[in-house]
């Protein structure tokens, strides 16, 4: 094999050891990928004994977009033929770009703001994109690359058109589980042909939330005003840094908004719980639906769902459709607090059968206390699903999707048949749990444990194992011969 990484700061530690393994134990040619200058400068440092074949920055955005004198039609024509090559628009490849895609992410209004990208009209975007599509058009053929680990959408759409491998790491939201999904979609196609070939049921108890999950919630509890302030603090001192360094994250990202945005985090965090807020015991004995709000931008949303990602819209629909005297229960993401904005949650607060959930309340508790879930890609609808609950979801690329008790939305007109079948109890509640512990088993059965990966602790290195490194290898290679599906690719209807 030719297999081309994307490194990334979460992963590199992990990818590092698989490129080694690929390397010794399946002679494969190593290609890595990395996003600024200071990183190539790095990594062909740590390359002078040759571990890895080459090692390139596939960041072209930033130079490509600044390009001036372009002729607009032959921009544009050049554009629709890479379109007609990917099968898919420059829009839905700028929808998980944070700074290019911001205007497809109406929740996340004070996400910090990049000047530069801001200046960037449209012939501009077209002209840059249309040269990350042909370096890897360079890369794949030049290299004779033949498989892709961890790129972004324009990696996958570039390996699909080119009839080479794509692989790209997501947890199976359980413990410490992995899988390599095939597609930007984040699709696990050998889940559901499990599911259906399992003839036993192993006994799997889904009572907290995944390994990486709680990793990530560990500081907004404890954190106070002090704490707020020095983090504030800390932003500035590392935004001067890049500057003084000339890093390019220092013309990316604003200064004020960098700075300013852990205090907006902690006063959103402030009023996400306490007095404004219901409790779970507050609604102990009332029928309500429960919609856990998504991190925005984010690429579980935008990326794996661009056939709908507007939540105001599912928050609305809903609300519309409910009927009297059932609530929805709306609860806020932690890692979108300071983000969303000004007046979100004053318009949200407007619908009068709409209520906000606690920031403290376990998700788990919420979905199991729940007539039912709604999510479009969130870890409460494959949680619920796993429970036996009843989950309406307006992702199409759910690995739960297939469950008889999930309802997939993909036209506005099925939303109140599923939520009127659901609360005229015409669902089988003890056949839906047994079909989610089927399910939780057929998913990790298609899955690796990564053991350390991803348990970062703050204050203490990011190490990972040569077991877990082990495993990851193993379960790439066992993912290569995965059924494909008509779900994985997005043709979904």
């Amino acid at each position: 094999m030719s297999v081309g990484i994307e490194i990334r700061a979460f992963w590199k530690d992990l990818a590092l050891k698989l490129a080694e393994r690929l390397k010794h134990q399946y002679g494969s040619k190593i290609h890595l990928y990395v996003r600024s200058p200071e990183e190539l400068r790095a990594f062909e440092r740590m390359n002078a004994d040759g571990r890895w074949d080459s090692v390139s920055n596939n960041n072209v955005l930033p130079s490509a977009m600044t390009t001036t004198g372009l002729d607009e039609a032959k921009v544009i024509a050049r554009a629709q033929e890479f379109e007609k090559i990917i099968g898919t628009t420059y829009s839905q490849l700028v929808f998980v770009h944070r700074h290019f895609g911001r205007g497809f992410s109406p929740g996340s209004f004070y996400y910090p703001r990049s000047k530069r990208h801001d200046r960037v009209g449209h012939i501009q975007m077209l002209h840059a994109h249309s040269e990350l599509l042909e370096f890897w058009r360079r890369e794949i053929d030049g290299k004779g690359l033949t498989i892709l680990l961890q790129g972004d959408k324009d990696a996958a759409v570039m390996a699909r058109a080119s009839g080479i491998l794509y692989r790209r790491l997501d947890t199976t939201r359980y413990k410490n589980y992995w899988y390599w999904t095939p597609t930007e979609y984040y699709v696990n196609p050998a889940v559901e042909p499990a599911y259906h070939a399992m003839t036993s049921r192993p006994e799997l108890s889904l009572d907290e939330p995944y390994a990486v999950a709680k990793a990530k919630t560990a500081w907004f509890k404890n954190a106070s005003l002090i704490d707020t302030l020095r983090q504030s603090g800390a932003a500035a001192v590392r935004h001067l840094y890049w500057a003084a360094r000339r890093h390019q994250k220092a013309r990316t990202i604003d200064f004020a908004e960098h700075v300013a945005f852990p205090l907006r985090a902690h006063f959103a965090y402030r009023r996400m719980i306490g007095g404004r807020t219901v409790r779970l015991a507050d609604l102990a004995g009332k029928s309500f639906a429960y919609f856990p709000l998504h991190k925005e931008p984010e690429t579980s949303l935008q990326l794996m769902s661009p056939e709908y990602f507007n939540q105001h819209s599912v928050i609305l629909s809903v609300a519309r459709d409910l009927p009297a005297g059932v609530v929805l229960a709306v609860k806020e993401n932690t890692w979108s607090l300071g983000r969303r904005p000004s007046n979100f949650y004053d318009q949200i607060a407007d619908l009068k059968n709409v209520v906000f959930l606690d920031l403290s309340e376990r998700g788990l508790d919420c979905a199991r206390a729940a007539a039912f879930t709604v999510t479009i890609t969130g870890t409460a609808g494959f949680e619920a699903a796993v429970m036996g609950k009843p989950v309406i979801t307006f992702g199409r690329h759910n690995m739960h999707c297939f469950l008889p008790h999930v309802f997939t939305i993909t036209d506005e007109l099925q939303l109140r048949p599923a939520i009127n079948r659901i609360l005229s109890d015409a669902i089988d509640l003890d056949q839906a749990r047994r079909d989610g512990q089927r399910f939780l088993a057929a998913a990790v059965a298609c899955s690796f444990d990564a053991l350390d990966f991803g348990l970062y602790v703050p204050g203490k290195p990011r190490l990972v194992t040569d077991a877990a490194a082990e495993n990851a290898c193993t379960g790439l290679i066992e993912s290569l011969s995965w059924p494909q599906s008509e779900r994985a690719f997005g043709r979904v209807a």
